[in-house]
C-alpha cells in the first residue's frame, strides 16, 4: 500500500533541511570566531599567543644584544638608555628634599607605569614591555617616561623584571620606601593590588601631567602616545565635544583604554531587542518560503489566508530558528555597542589600561587607601568617581588589548575559552614600529643576496592563494615577522621571454615611463657603486586614495642561473619632498614603506621563470586586511603588464641608446 506524503509535509521537510544546512554552515564559519557558541579553537589561540610571544621576545633580545648594529635598533637602544637616565634623574629630583633640585626638570606629558607580579611559565611582562617600546615612537619619546613596578615581596623572585632592568627603569618597594603606603596590611590579592596601584600612581604623580597605568599582560597599539593625545587627552583638555559621545567639558577622572566585549553578549537588557530581531527574521524567511510556494495566477494574500495554519507554523519555526542562530553567533559578532570616539562609561570593571589626570590623583589615592580593605581597586576607583561627580570615559577603538589568558589570581578561570579580550583593539590594523624606515644604508653583501634567494625558494610558511589553469602563474603569501602586512610571492613561467630582456626592463628607468602607466616620477638620487643605487619613485593611486612615493635602496647581482634584484625603503636627505604624496621619509605621517621587495629571474631552456616578492606598507589609512587582499589580486596583473613590456622592449631599445646599459 502506498502512503502519500502531503505537500505541507514536503515543505516542512525541505525547510528543516535548509535550516539544518544553514546552521551547519554557521558552525563552520564561526568555529574560529570568539564569542560564538561554535568557538572551539583553544589550540589555535594558544599557538597564536606562542607566535606573538616569540616575535616580541625576539625584539627584546635584539635590543639587549649590543652587537646588533641595525640603525633602527641602535636608535631605539639609545632612546631607551636616554629615557632610563632621564627617569631616574627626574624621579630623584621630584622626591628630593633639595628645593633647587626640584626646579631642574620639566614634567613629561605622560608617565607609563606597568605593575607586575611573576606569572611564570607565562612571560606576559616581557610581551607588554616589548609592545610599549614599539608603541612609543622615537619622535615623541622625550615626552614620555616609562617604568616597571616589581610588586614581588622579594625582588629576585621576578626574573623577567630583572631581565628588563638594562632597558627600562624597574622599581621595587625596597627602592622607593617613601612612596609605599605605610601602615596598610596587604595580605589578600585585592588589598595588595590596591596598595601596588597607589604606589605606581605615587611614582607618576610628580613626573608628568598624565598617568597611564597598565597591567603586565597587555599589548598596546602602535603610535600609542599620538593616538592617546589626539583622540582623548587634547580634546578633553580643550573641553571639546564630539557628535558620537556628547559634551566633555565636565571634570573627568579617567579614560579607559580597554574594555572587553566578553560581557557584551545577549543579556536581560536585550529583552525587547532580541525578540524583535528573531521575529523580524522569522517573518522575512516565512514570506520568502511562501513566495516560492505561491501558485501562479492566484492572489498572494488569498493564498496566505488559505494556508494560514502552515504559514503560522512556518513563522514560529523560522523565528525560533532565527533566535537559535542569533544566540549561537553571539551579539558581539552581530552588533557593536560603541562607535568611534569617547564615551561616558559607568562600568567599574578592569584596570587593564587607564589614563588619569595627575591633578586629581592625590584625592583618589587617599580614598583608595582609606577603603582598600573593602573591594578590588577597579570598583574603588569607580566609587570615587561617582562620589566626586567625575566622568568615567571609554576610548573606542581601544588602544590596549588584554592578553592574559592565565591570571596571577589562581581562583579565576584560566585559559582561552573565557579569555577577556577586546574586538575594538586597533593593534592588528596598524604598523609594527620595529619595521621603521632606516636612515642609514650599506652596500648589499653576498650573504644578503643568498639569504634573499633562499627565503624565496623555501616552501616553508608560504600559503598558496592563487594558481591559474596551466600553473604558469601562482601566488603565495605568508605572515611577516616585522609587520601586519603580508609578504606576497608571485611566480610566473614565461616561455617566450628572454631573461636578459626582462632584467634590462626592470632596470631601464626611461623605458619604465613607457610601460608603467601609474608612474609619475622615477629619479636616481645617488649611485653607490655599480651594483647599488638609491632612487625615487612615485605612483598614481585610484581616485580617493593619496598617491604614494618611495625612496629605495636597490641592489642587484648575477646568480648561477640568472639574476636577483632587491630593494627596501631608506631615508635620504636628497629625496624630493612633495606635499601631495604620502612619503616614506617621515614616520609620523604614516608614509609608504617598501619593507622587502625583489625579483629572482632564472633562465630556462625556453624562456625564463620570474619570482617576485614584496612586503610593502602603504601607510595612510588603508585597512591592512583590504590591502593584503588587494596585493594578492593585483600582483599577477602587474606581472602580466610587465611581460607585455618585455616583448616590446627590443624594438624600443634599438631606437633609444641601444648600447646604454650601465646596470650590466
Amino acid at each position: 500500500m502506498r502512503v502519500g506524503i502531503s505537500k505541507r509535509t514536503l515543505v516542512f521537510v525541505a525547510v528543516f533541511c535548509q535550516c539544518l544546512m544553514f546552521y551547519l554552515y554557521l558552525a563552520n564559519q564561526y568555529r574560529n570566531v570568539r564569542h560564538s557558541v561554535f568557538w572551539d579553537n583553544e589550540e589555535g589561540e594558544r599557538q597564536k599567543a606562542k607566535d606573538r610571544e616569540t616575535s616580541l621576545l625576539k625584539d627584546l633580545q635584539l635590543l639587549k644584544d649590543g652587537t646588533q648594529k641595525l640603525s633602527h635598533l641602535v636608535q631605539k637602544r639609545e632612546q631607551l638608555q636616554r629615557g632610563k637616565e632621564e627617569f631616574y634623574k627626574i624621579f630623584n629630583a621630584s622626591y628630593s628634599e633639595d628645593s633647587q633640585a626640584k626646579t631642574e626638570f620639566k614634567k613629561k606629558d605622560l608617565c607609563i607605569g606597568i605593575v607586575t607580579v611573576d606569572r611564570r611559565p607565562q612571560r606576559y611582562l616581557l610581551e607588554t614591555v616589548a609592545s610599549v617600546i614599539r608603541g612609543v615612537d622615537s619622535e615623541i619619546a622625550d615626552r614620555v617616561t616609562i617604568f616597571v613596578l616589581n610588586t614581588m615581596i622579594n625582588e629576585a623572585d621576578h626574573p623577567d623584571a630583572l631581565y628588563l632592568s638594562p632597558l627600562v627603569p624597574v622599581l621595587h618597594r625596597s627602592h622607593i620606601p617613601q612612596l609605599v603606603p605605610k601602615g596598610h596590611e596587604d595580605s589578600g590579592w585585592y588589598k595588595k593590588e590596591t596598595i601596588d596601584y597607589v604606589t605606581s600612581l605615587n611614582v607618576c604623580q610628580k613626573l608628568s601631567r598624565y598617568t597611564l597605568i597598565l597591567e603586565d599582560d597587555v599589548l598596546v597599539t602602535s603610535h600609542l602616545v599620538q593616538k592617546l593625545f589626539e583622540r582623548a587627552l587634547d580634546p578633553l583638555e580643550r573641553g571639546q565635544s564630539t557628535t558620537q559621545s556628547g559634551l566633555f567639558n565636565e571634570p573627568w577622572l579617567f579614560v579607559r583604554l580597554f574594555y572587553t566585549n566578553y560581557w557584551s553578549g545577549w543579556a536581560t537588557e536585550d529583552i525587547f531587542t532580541f525578540p524583535f530581531l528573531f521575529f523580524t527574521l522569522g517573518s522575512i524567511f516565512t514570506l520568502i518560503v511562501l513566495f516560492f510556494l505561491w501558485p501562479s495566477g492566484r492572489d498572494f494574500v488569498g493564498f496566505v489566508k488559505a494556508e494560514r495554519k502552515m504559514a503560522f507554523i512556518l513563522w514560529m519555526s523560522l523565528s525560533l530558528f532565527s533566535a537559535v542562530c542569533l544566540y549561537s553567533v553571539g551579539k558581539q559578532n552581530i552588533m557593536s555597542n560603541f562607535r568611534t570616539g569617547l564615551w561616558p562609561f559607568g562600568s567599574h570593571a578592569f584596570t587593564v589600561g587607564m589614563v588619569f589626570s595627575n591633578d586629581r590623583m592625590e584625592g583618589m589615592s587617599r580614598y583608595l587607601l582609606e577603603n582598600y580593605q573593602e573591594v578590588p581597586v577597579d570598583i574603588l576607583i569607580g566609587r570615587y568617581a561617582g562620589q566626586e561627580h567625575l566622568r568615567m570615559l571609554l576610548l573606542v577603538p581601544n588602544l590596549v588589548q588584554h592578553i592574559g589568558a592565565y591570571s596571577s589570581n589562581r581562583d579565576k578561570v584560566q585559559g582561552f575559552r573565557h579569555f577577556l579580550d577586546d574586538s575594538y583593539f586597533e593593534y592588528l590594523s596598524e604598523r609594527f614600529e620595529m619595521a621603521e624606515i632606516p636612515n642609514t644604508w650599506h652596500i648589499a653583501t653576498q650573504e644578503e643576496y643568498d639569504e634573499f634567494v633562499r627565503a624565496i625558494d623555501s616552501p616553508d610558511k608560504w600559503t598558496q592563494c592563487f594558481k591559474n589553469a596551466d600553473s604558469s602563474i601562482q601566488v603565495w603569501y605568508q605572515k611577516s615577522d616585522v609587520s601586519p602586512i603580508n609578504e606576497v610571492k608571485i611566480q610566473a613561467v614565461w616561455k617566450q621571454i628572454n631573461p636578459e630582456d626582462l632584467y634590462d626592463v626592470l632596470h631601464d628607468s626611461k623605458y619604465r615611463g613607457v610601460w608603467d602607466k601609474n608612474m609619475i616620477d622615477n629619479d636616481l638620487i645617488e649611485q653607490l657603486d655599480n651594483k647599488n643605487d638609491i632612487g625615487y619613485y612615485s605612483a598614481k593611486c585610484p581616485v580617493g586614495i593619496a598617491n604614494r612615493d618611495f625612496c629605495n635602496i636597490r641592489s642587484w647581482s648575477d646568480i648561477p642561473d640568472g639574476y636577483v634584484i632587491m630593494n627596501h625603503s631608506v631615508q635620504h636627505p636628497k629625496a624630493p619632498l612633495k606635499k601631495s604624496f604620502v612619503r616614506p621619509v617621515d614616520l609620523t605621517s604614516f608614509r609608504a614603506n617598501s619593507i622587502k621587495t625583489g625579483y629572482v629571474i632564472r633562465r630556462r631552456e625556453e624562456g625564463c621563470v620570474i619570482t617576485y616578492v614584496t612586503t610593502t606598507d602603504p601607510k595612510g589609512s588603508i585597512p591592512v586586511m583590504i590591502f593584503n587582499k588587494m596585493t594578492q589580486k593585483l600582483a599577477p596583473k602587474i606581472l602580466d603588464r610587465l611581460s607585455k613590456a618585455v616583448l616590446d622592449y627590443p624594438a624600443w631599445k634599438s631606437q633609444n641608446q641601444p648600447e646604454h646599459k650601465p646596470w650590466r
